[in-house]
């Protein structure tokens, strides 16, 4: 492990070898640790705004190291850092790359499937936090590798976000369905419709009212794409419900 002191003290010497990206890592990676300094004096100092902030400065810092020099520089030390077991080390792991995803793009796709297991784990965490966070990282993840192959494990990740969209924080909610509007890009509209067909007529008003808001955002987003995937209904005595010309290609 570098030592932050001595690379601090290279930035001072112009004359020392130039910084390297896992350099600035060891120098990001204490800001993870924004709760255990809330409690020190310099976190009584700074108070609770700043320190957020800094979190996310360095989320934007660790994103912006990964586009440069590549994710495969950072991500194994993020994924690392996610095994310490503190909710706040945890949060600001996701934040990283949930911020890395979005700046990345579509060289997510060489990512997807060494992030999935990490993103399972905080999709099915008790913390309502770990859960609006890993759906960011979805969202943001799902829209960069839109039409490159990866909808098994989009489809995946898929299975443990919807169960959040019974959730009773706003936060949450939001953040499923922005994880959901992600994954309609890449999946496609009829993927999402199958998933919500099922709940439009639920006993239960609550369930219906989620269920109701997927389908409009997706009679919104894609109303001529979805007539593929509407249920067959066999004709009645005065209404016709086929759709000859479509079965055609069917």
């Amino acid at each position: 492990m570098v030592d932050p002191s001595s690379i601090e003290e290279d930035l001072l010497d112009p004359q020392k070898t130039p910084l390297q990206y896992h350099h600035i890592f060891v120098l990001l990676r204490p800001n993870f640790h924004h709760q255990l300094r809330r409690n020190s004096p310099w976190g009584a100092l700074l108070g609770a705004k700043a320190i957020v902030a800094a979190i996310v400065c360095t989320t934007v810092a660790i994103a912006i190291v990964a586009e440069t020099c590549g994710p495969f520089t950072v991500l194994p030390a993020l994924m690392n850092e996610y095994r310490v077991p503190e909710l706040n080390i945890q949060n600001g792991v996701l934040k990283a790359l949930s911020f890395m995803f979005e700046y990345i793009g579509e060289m997510g796709k060489d990512y997807i499937y060494a992030v999935t297991p990490l993103l399972e784990d905080a999709l099915m965490d008790r913390d309502a936090v770990h859960r609006q966070t890993g759906c960011a990282a979805v969202k943001h993840l799902s829209l960069g590798v839109a039409g490159l192959g990866c909808e098994d494990a989009l489809i995946h990740l898929l299975n443990f976000v919807w169960p959040n969209i019974f959730e009773e924080s706003p936060h949450v909610i939001n953040a499923t369905c922005d994880a959901i509007e992600g994954l309609m890009v890449s999946l496609g509209p009829n993927v999402i419709l199958q998933y919500t067909i099922q709940g439009l007529y639920h006993p239960a008003r609550k369930v219906r009212e989620i269920y109701w808001k997927i389908y409009n955002m997706l009679y919104m987003f894609a109303a001529d794409s979805m007539v593929l995937g509407f249920p067959m209904i066999e004709d009645e005595d005065d209404n016709t419900y086929a759709r000859t010309s479509l079965e055609l290609f069917i």
